[in-house]
């Protein structure tokens, strides 16, 4: 499940023990390493360099900071050099061995591996880039898969808790998608997987000194380290003690005990001429697997405990299920958590220390904390120590001298076992890389060979075949070469996932084979396969000159805006000036926002008459009208305004959620607190201070009596309607969706009253009584919250206006407290996104469908007419409407599906921007985008 290639700082498991065999490889990693510096040299419009390129030197020549060589360890140092001619780059990886006093050289290995290709500035005479070599790294999940390309990140398969992260939840993907949020001005380099979660080291772009983790997907039991428990669709930054740190490696658990992971840092820098290369892990920790000496979940990472400064030195690590090991500085490997496979006898231990019930010695079958695993005076490895390690659901594996030992539960023994090589490819070569999940092994071997071993079916899905050796062979006990095309080729690394398999060749090829049920081959289709087949060579949403990708779409009262290409665009209605131009003239076609086009942004909100946007350096802008501060600004109230930063509280890092409503806005900020706040409009008390002040233009914290919502209450969502808001709390055990604010006769803040305001959050009443909630979303006369548990999880309860039964329970009275959804094509499948207009809602399914109901009177339900309905699926005429983002407005409706924007209902004043004023029924594609006031365009363009 671990990515295993590191840019720059790669990480060689180099001990006084290892062959020639293996130096030569180190040689090679450290030659990769250099052709990684000069693409990174390249992309920053720095082709050319006077004197060669090497570990700790920037674009420049000029000392980085960063250590002289990539790994010094014992009696081994790596390093490289690196030129350019001709537009090819030539790196030269060295591996120096020394004497232990550090004074003479026994031997220098030189190897070198040109790169052919090379991306960079238009400007510069270098070769143009090969549409085939796409990627650099790649790791594989239970259902999903992503990718190193160019310094970002692009993921596929199964979405259904965000492990994709593409901002939205649910549905399959078939080609790769490209991850952004908190990514976007970063550059990736390397990426590691677990079941359903996925993290990604990435630097700043120019590069400093550290780096950062930031994961997304599954955080049930706060794998992703960001403090919290809520799943996220997009990246988040892990906090706590790896922060400030630079991160040379990450590995991620397995499994249901695996919500976890761990990450070993670079310290030698703090420590003088000592190495340092520390451990911290966070997540899950049922057996004590953090290493923290206790089996208490960490939500953020924590450093681990038993790290003597001169024998804790970690340079390899791999989480299981239940179990962690790690191979140190001096070639020791160590192992905590759970010795005993999950559930079993205790048979076969996962640590590879020897027979439990034999001895009295083997007894323990939990460590909290790291011990040596594998006495190699007693066992297998006589003395070669291991170079790498995998760990799989309840197995061990590592390469030693070039070869691959196993034990645990899978090969029923207790003590590492030798694996032999099938004679069907070249005989005597050395394994340098390794990846184990469930099951099955995959190693690459020098030569670039992938060799593939253990359990090869698929439970339940025909034709895939873990090995990839298109056998259909239910169990093959030694490592077989994967078959052509991939046998044809020189891989790089392979990754190993719960049911398929992929693998990197030299060129950037990736390539996968196993199961496909949820698209996670990449290939476009849902075939499984027992040979290897190419991933989509089209990275992205979409591809062509003339498509651009729109991520986030925002429904306002008579405006829209979105998201495109990590800009924003709208259209509409512009007469408070909401469309963020000089203008006050409607547009019928999405227009750029040309005063914050030099930003990048991930999230975009539209109010009745304004709009709010996050962008990537964590900053907010908001414009159009501000009669009551709406903008957050500060200063007097205006009619209209441009875009402009908004006021935000101390420390602020990111967004979590923003929400623009009537008059006012509020979000989640993320800082020390991570609390809610609410800014605009108070006449009826709907910033939920307490404070009878009619109006602040700047963000005042959201409370109840004493006690304000913060980072304790992890608030997952915070929705902004017609004067009042709610907030969803993903941390409380009960009651965790919370209203304020004008109440009127609907009942619309689902307290069981419709005559009395509330100035206080308020819990909800009815079915999200006692469950949790992922997202809240206020209309302007109902609200809806999607529960993730309770019976059934993952649907919507509503509550409020009902007179054209857009609460879907099946009547059309009014409801004062939360009521689940009756309509059975919701409460068969997870509902992923919900949004709620006027007098209709929809919502998005775990499969990508979408379906709308309540008023049709404007075609806003997309069904082709103008009648009201239950809930309907929505569709195109081609079938193929697949959505990841869904937004209603007041009478119109706009959705994403494979990254282009679709609108039907009102078309007036240009809201659908579509071209015209006219009323749509079905969804209508957006085919044109406009980069400046006063340009025309035609159709299937993108005009500048």
């Amino acid at each position: 499940m671990t990515v295993s290639i590191t840019a720059l700082q790669l990480i060689s498991q180099a001990s006084a023990r290892q062959s020639e065999a293996y130096a030569q490889t180190l040689a090679a990693e450290a030659s990769q390493a250099g052709i990684k510096h000069a693409n990174a040299c390249i992309e920053r419009g720095v082709a050319t360099w006077a004197t060669p390129l090497k570990p700790g030197l920037d674009c420049s020549g000029t000392p980085s900071g960063a250590p002289d060589t990539l790994t010094t360890l014992r009696d081994w140092t790596t390093s490289y050099s690196v030129t350019i001619s001709g537009g090819t780059i030539n790196s030269v990886g060295i591996v120096n061995r020394v004497r232990s006093d550090g004074i003479s050289i026994v031997s220098t290995i030189d190897k070198q591996l040109k790169s052919d290709t090379v991306t960079g500035s238009s400007s510069v005479a270098v070769a143009a880039p090969d549409p085939n070599r796409q990627f650099s790294s790649i790791g594989a999940g239970f259902e999903h898969t992503c990718a190193v390309s160019s310094g970002k990140v692009f993921c596929w398969g199964q979405n259904n808790v965000g492990q994709l992260g593409i901002g939205i939840t649910g549905g399959t993907y078939t080609t790769p998608q490209e991850v952004k949020g908190g990514l976007l001005g970063k550059r990736v380099t390397s990426i590691a997987l677990g079941s359903n979660h996925t993290c990604a080291l990435a630097e700043t772009i120019p590069q400093t000194s550290t780096n950062e983790v930031w994961c997304w997907g599954l955080n049930t039991y706060s794998g992703l380290g960001s403090n919290g428990t809520t799943n996220q669709n997009e990246p988040r930054r892990a906090l706590g003690d790896i922060s400030g740190k630079r991160v040379m490696k990450i590995a991620l658990g397995t499994g249901v005990e695996g919500n976890n992971a761990c990450a070993i840092t670079d310290e030698s820098a703090d420590a003088g001429t000592r190495i340092a290369r520390n451990l911290y892990c966070w997540g899950k920790n049922g057996q004590g697997q953090l290493s923290t000496n206790t089996i208490t979940t960490s939500a953020t990472p924590k450093r681990a405990i038993d790290q003597a400064p001169l024998n804790r030195s970690f340079v390899d690590i791999a989480m299981g299920n239940s179990h962690t090991c790690g191979i140190l500085a001096n070639g020791d490997m160590y192992c905590w958590g759970a010795n005993r496979p999950s559930g079993g006898s205790g048979l076969f231990g996962t640590f590879g220390i020897g027979k439990e019930d034999d001895d009295p010695k083997y007894s323990t079958i939990t460590w909290r904390y790291p011990r040596q695993a594998i006495d190699t005076s007693e066992f297998a490895f006589g003395s070669n120590f291991a170079t790498k390690v995998t760990a799989g659901a309840n197995n061990t594996c590592v390469i030693s001298a070039g070869s691959i030992y196993c034990w645990g539960d899978t090969w029923n023994t207790y003590r590492p076992d030798r694996l032999a090589t099938s004679l069907d490819g070249p005989a005597n070569r050395a394994a340098v890389d390794i990846d184990f999940d469930g099951d099955t092994g995959c190693a690459t071997y020098e030569g670039g060979a992938t060799r593939c071993w253990g359990q090869n079916t698929v439970s339940g899905i025909p034709n895939a075949g873990m090995l990839g050796t298109n056998s259909s062979t239910s169990w093959v006990p030694q490592p077989n070469i994967v078959s052509s095309p991939l046998r044809d080729k020189e891989t790089i690394q392979t990754s190993v996932g719960q049911n398929h398999a992929c693998s990197i060749t030299k060129e950037g090829e990736a390539y996968c084979w196993g199961a496909n049920n949820a698209g996670q081959m990449g290939t476009g289709d849902y075939n499984s396969s027992r040979v290897p087949v190419a991933v989509a060579q089209t990275v992205g949403l979409n591809s062509g000159d003339s498509t651009m990708v729109a991520t986030k779409v925002a429904a306002g009262y008579d405006h829209t805006c979105a998201i495109i290409e990590a800009q924003v665009y709208c259209w509409g209605a512009n007469n408070d000036g909401q469309l963020g131009n000089v203008s006050t003239t409607y547009q019928t076609k999405p227009l750029l926002v040309a005063a914050i086009a030099d930003k990048k942004f991930t999230k975009i909100t539209s109010g009745n008459y304004f709009s709010c946007a996050a962008s990537t350096t964590n900053e907010v802008y908001c414009w159009g009208k501000n009669t009551k501060g709406q903008l957050g600004r500060g200063g007097a109230p205006s009619q209209k305004e441009l875009p402009a930063p908004m006021i935000l509280p101390a420390n602020t890092v990111g967004v979590r959620d923003i929400s623009a409503g009537t008059e006012h806005a509020c979000a989640v900020f993320l800082n020390q607190d991570e609390a809610a706040w609410c800014w605009g409009d108070n006449s009826t008390r709907q910033l939920g201070d307490n404070s009878s002040v009619l109006s602040s233009s700047t963000p005042v914290q959201v409370c109840a009596d004493s006690v304000c919502f913060s980072r304790s209450y992890a608030i997952a969502s915070v929705s902004a309607g017609s004067s009042y808001s709610c907030l969803a709390s993903a941390n409380q055990a009960s009651n965790n969706t919370y209203c304020w604010g004008q109440n009127n006769s609907t009942g619309r803040l689902g307290i069981n009253n419709s005559s009395m305001n509330f100035y206080l959050p308020t819990r909800v009443q009815g079915h999200m009584g006692g469950v949790k909630a992922i997202k809240v979303v206020a209309g302007p006369n109902s609200a809806c919250a999607i529960s993730i548990t309770g019976t059934p999880a993952h649907i919507n309860a509503c509550w409020g206006a009902n007179n054209y039964s857009q609460l879907a329970t099946g009547d059309s009275a009014t409801k004062l407290t939360s009521t689940a959804t009756t309509a059975p094509i919701l409460n068969s499948s997870y509902t992923v996104d919900t949004s709620v207009g006027t007098d209709h809602a929809c919502s998005i399914l775990s499969s990508g469908a979408l379906y709308c109901w309540g008023a049709g009177y404007y075609g806003q339900l997309g069904l082709g007419d103008t009648s009201n309905a239950s809930p309907t699926r929505v569709n195109t005429p081609s079938g193929d409407f697949i959505a990841t983002n869904i937004s209603a407005g007041d009478r119109h409706t706009c959705a994403i599906s494979k990254g282009l924007i679709y609108c039907w209902g009102a078309g007036q004043n240009g809201r659908l921007g579509v071209g015209s004023l006219s009323q749509q029924n079905s969804p209508t594609q957006i085919t044109e985008y406009i980069k400046s006031l006063g340009e025309s365009s035609t159709p299937g363009t993108i005009i500048y």
